[in-house]
Parts: C-alpha cells; structure tokens; sequence
C-alpha cells in the first residue's frame, strides 16, 4: 500500500474514492462531469476525444442511422454505477491527513466539492484519507478512462446526429469555419450578406462554426454557449450599432 497524495491526479482519485467509500451523507451519483475533469486533469481529454471523433469524419447520414441508433448509444448510468460498486470492493489502509481545500487546481476542487457533497464534510476541514493497492488505482483509472471515453462517444453521437439532421454527411471540425470568439462570426457572417436572418447566422453558429475559447466545453454546452453569445450580439449592434439583424 502507498500513498498518492503528493500528486494531483493522486488527490483527485482518493477524494473520489473516499466519496464512494464513505457513510454518505446523501444519496448521490457520481456527475458525469467528475470523470471528464479526470481527464483534462490527467491530460487526456484531447487525445480520447479525437480518437472519437474519427470514427465519424465523412459519415453519410444512412450510414449513421443504420450503425449508431440512439438505443444503441453508451448508457453511461449503468457504467457509473458499476463504477461505484467496484470501488467498494478495494482494499485500503488508513492513511494520512489532508487538507485537500488548499490545492487550487479546479479539478480538484470539483472533486472535494463532490466529495463533500456526497459525505456531509464540512468544506476547510481536515480529511483522513484512505490508501489504496497501485494496481487498485490501475483499476480505478481504467474505469474512470473508459466512462470518460463513453461520454465523449455519447457527446460526439449527439453532435454528429444534430449535424446530419441538416446535412448528408458529417463535417468534422477541421471543416469547420473556426473562430475565436461569436462575434467574430456574427460580424463575418452579417458582412459577407447584410441581409442575413438571425436564423440564418444561429444555424451558421451551431453547425458551420468553431469556436476555440469553447474548445475545453463538452460540445453540447458550447452550442448553448455559442447560441447565448449570439443572441447578445444581436441585441448589442441593435443598441450600439443601429443594426437590427431581422429574424
């Protein structure tokens, strides 16, 4: 048995573990969102969703239909769930004591918060933490990678279907117009044809474009991002501009 508290991606398992582990103090799934911080913690994140993602570049809308039916999609749920169960089964000794409150790093400040959530621990206080086998944080990390990698799927099934639901093939991002910010594109969009629809430039926003300062957003949070910023846009030219963008 070892400790693993003198790193970040140590300190983010055991917070994980002792949540899963614990008496509860309410009873509580673990969020989707704690195992895709694993993985932007651990460095991850880009590599398993290109991975992903290649599997649909230049999909034809009947070949999606017919290979990716919704019923068919990853029930992350049911991995989460087993998840948990396996955790319970690990072995441990008691370890040290830590104060997991006064590392800054936002993954693990999620996962304290989880944490605290889930045990009724009072946030500042002090943790007992629990040590657990090498090769049970192998297996802690295998599973954690393999939930994170059926979300990505999940997320990348939904993208590439609200895609098709307006094209015959899939595009993939490198197909995309990119952008920095929305309103860069609302402005090219607006410049390239003055009479364009705020209909028209929401599509443009949610299926034509890119935007790299949402590029650490799971996809379907940045198209609601993406929306929202528009919107505004087309009420600050309105007011700053004169520019009343018709619907």
């Amino acid at each position: 048995m070892m400790s693993r508290l003198n790193t970040p991606k140590g300190i983010f398992l055991d917070l994980l573990y002792l949540a899963e582990t614990g008496s509860g103090f309410v009873k509580q799934t673990i969020p989707e969102s704690i195992f895709i911080d694993y993985l932007k913690l651990s460095g991850r994140y880009e590599q398993l969703k290109q991975q992903v993602g290649k599997n649909f570049e230049r999909i034809t809308k009947d070949r999606f239909q017919k290979e990716y039916p919704p019923e068919s999609w990853p029930r992350v749920d049911k991995k989460i769930e087993t998840f948990s169960r396996k955790l319970n089964q690990f072995d441990y000794d008691n370890d040290v004591i830590s104060n997991y409150h006064h590392y800054d790093d936002e993954y693990i400040k999620n996962a304290y918060q989880y944490y605290c959530d889930k045990t009724g621990h009072i946030y500042g206080k002090s943790i007992s933490a629990k040590s657990i086998s090498n090769r049970d944080s192998i297996k802690m990390v295998n599973m954690i990678e393999a939930i994170g990698g059926a979300i990505l799927l999940r997320e990348t099934l939904q993208e590439v279907q609200d895609h098709l639901e307006f094209n015959d093939i899939y595009s993939p991002i490198d197909e995309l117009q990119k952008f920095d910010k929305v309103a860069d594109a609302c402005w090219k969009f607006f410049n390239d044809n003055e009479s364009i629809t705020q209909e028209e430039i929401l599509f443009r926003i949610k299926f034509k474009s890119y935007f790299t300062n949402y590029a650490h957003l799971p996809t379907k949070e940045a198209k609601k991002k993406a929306s929202e910023a528009a919107k505004q846009w087309f009420r600050d030219v309105k007011k700053s501009s004169g520019i009343e963008i018709p619907k």
